[in-house]
């Protein structure tokens, strides 16, 4: 600060001399404080900027390494990797919840048609599910061959209702099929 001085002094003294007034001195001397405090503002940003930089490239060689170790992890092929595994698990999922569904959905055509118990069982493993197609509600979308199956090879499974009057007088349901278990499961598996 006295360097400043010292030096507003010389100035003052020096304008003097030059034959200027005390007015015109002291506006010359103020545009001149204003000038030196902006400069002197802008070396201090810069010189804070630059000691800010100067720390950044001290981290340079840390941060190059860092760089340097990932790109060995190979990320991307890690990525790629996890992303594969992710879409085959999806995949997977896909593929047995549209089993389910169709499952679902045949077993309830099975049981309209009357097929139930072990039969429904003998029906299920017989029936080749990936052939199936499901509509929009989740149901068997076309049927036909199903039919055929219910009316020839699976006739023997389906379960017919019979309606009895007991001793008492009440009416019983007993259910019955036209061949048992064993015969269907052989005649199916013998294909006749």
């Amino acid at each position: 600060m006295e360097i400043v001085r010292s030096t507003l002094a010389l100035s003052r003294s020096f304008l003097k001399t030059l034959g200027l007034s005390e007015d015109q001195v002291s506006a010359v001397i103020d545009a001149h404080s204003e000038t030196v405090t902006a400069l002197t503002r802008k070396v201090s940003d810069l010189e804070s900027r630059c000691s800010d930089m100067a720390e950044k490239a001290g981290r340079l060689p840390e941060l190059q390494k860092e760089l340097d170790d990932l790109k060995k992890d190979d990320f991307k092929s890690r990525y790629e990797a996890e992303k594969s595994a992710h879409d085959a698990l999806k995949e997977t999922v896909s593929r047995k919840e549209a089993r389910v569904a169709k499952e679902k959905a045949l077993r309830a055509y099975y049981e309209g048609k009357n097929i139930r118990g072990g039969n429904l069982s003998i029906a299920m493993r017989a029936t080749d599910l990936d052939s199936l197609q499901l509509d929009d509600s989740g149901r068997l979308s076309d049927t036909k061959i199903l039919d055929d199956l219910v009316a020839g090879d699976f006739k023997p499974l389906v379960t017919t209702a019979q309606r009895t009057v007991s001793s008492g007088g009440s009416l019983e349901n007993h259910q019955r099929t036209e061949t048992s278990l064993n015969e269907s499961m052989n005649r199916l598996l013998r294909g006749n």
